[in-house]
This record gives structure tokens, sequence and C-alpha cells, in this order.
């Protein structure tokens, strides 16, 4: 009887993404290309494409640069985690929640929905949000 090759999970793919108008939609391109290459199937790739979306949006109208995105893959597990460099309280704010005609302030509670676990660390440094899916 042979053993069993180790096999170890990917190291997470990173991407830096600066502040400039077309960043977001660079974030979901580069996001999209690595899922592609992990053979994610499509609806999982569609729910974290927009997971990215958000997450990327907020960073900029609410963080400071530089923006990094972090993308894993491991165990059949998805996590996109978005990181800044600003310490602000957005994940944790109590009331969040827009009125209808609102037209902004849905964002987490899309991620929150579309993840099976989300949730944010937040230092005097920075500030990162994560969702699995």
């Amino acid at each position: 009887m042979s053993a069993m090759p180790l096999t170890y999970p990917p190291a997470p793919a990173r991407a830096s993404v600066v502040r400039a108008p077309y960043t977001v939609a660079g974030a979901r391109r580069a996001a999209r290309g690595l899922l592609h290459a992990w053979s994610v199937d499509t609806d999982r790739t569609d729910d974290a494409l927009l997971i990215v979306s958000e997450l990327v949006t907020n960073a900029f109208r609410h963080g400071r640069s530089p923006i990094t995105l972090a993308l894993r893959h491991c165990g059949g597990l998805l996590t996109v985690a978005v990181r800044d460099a600003g310490g602000y309280q957005l994940w944790t704010q109590t009331d969040r929640r827009s009125a209808p005609p609102d037209e902004t302030g849905r964002g987490l509670d899309i991620v929150a929905a579309l993840a099976t676990r989300c949730g944010a660390r937040t230092t005097a440094t920075h500030t990162t949000v994560w969702a699995r899916l």
C-alpha cells in the first residue's frame, strides 16, 4: 500500500488595488480570473463577485489606501477579504439598515445574505472585512 501524498491548501491569492474610479471593476476582473482558474462554479462565482464589489466599494468610501483584496479557496470554502488602512467600525454599527428609498447602505446586508459567515477585524491601523461562501 502506497502512502497518500500530502496536499496543502493553496496560499491565498492577493491583489492590491489603488483608489481610482475603475478599481472596483478591476478588482472584480482579477477575482473572476482567479475564481475561473480555481474552477469555482458559476453561482458561487457570481456571489463572490458581488461580495467583492460591495466590500471594495465600502473600503473606498469609508477607508483609506492601501486597499488589498484577498481571496482564498481551500477545502471547498471560498473566503473574500478586503483590508484597508482605516480604523472605521462600519460592520459593527448597530443601525446600518437603510430606509427603502435610500440608494445606498445595503451592501453589508447583501454580503451577510450571500455568505455563510462574515465579519470584520478592526485595529487602530486597519480594517479587514471578510465573507465566507
